[in-house]
């Protein structure tokens, strides 16, 4: 490999190829997903568009979870509000999850949702199926509520 190429790899650690690294306002988010174009291009897409599906009703909250076993729901009625910024940023930064966002008042009443609150859904066997978020919601907590959760 030419000098200055090797430099480039170095600089950017890159052990291997392919490999994707994307930044955004000069941060760094590597791609560690499957290979196959439709994989990347949707990871490309949750990066530079919204990461998060609007949705309304309660079957397009179950069919998330039926494909993927685990899902987190937002409701906002604004979702320009710190919360909502916050979750978004944090569905932006967290590859693998479903991260839905609803503005319904029905849908926020079906999960026991107030504006701004945040539930996890999951069909994990012998597991709660919601879990409320509880506390201050900023991308931190967010992101912890997600982890302890989500351990399947």
């Amino acid at each position: 490999m030419p000098q200055n190429k090797t430099a480039l790899a170095d600089k950017f650690e890159i052990e291997g190829y392919p490999t994707i690294k994307f930044f955004v306002d000069g941060i760094e988010k590597t791609y560690n997903g499957g290979r196959t174009a439709p994989l990347i291009v949707n990871w490309l897409k949750r990066k530079t568009g919204d990461p998060c599906k609007v949705i309304f009703t309660k079957d397009e909250v179950f069919a998330e979870v039926t494909e993927s076993h685990f899902t987190v729901l937002g409701a906002f009625i604004d979702r320009n509000s710190d919360i909502g910024k916050a979750y978004t940023a944090t569905a932006s930064n967290i590859d693998g999850i479903v991260f839905l966002v609803t503005e319904s008042m029905e849908l926020m009443k079906e999960f026991g949702l107030d504006d701004g609150g945040i539930v996890a859904v999951r069909d994990f066997v012998d597991e709660e199926q919601r879990i409320i978020m509880e506390g201050e919601k900023d991308v931190e907590s967010i992101t912890k509520f997600i982890s302890i959760i989500d351990y399947h």
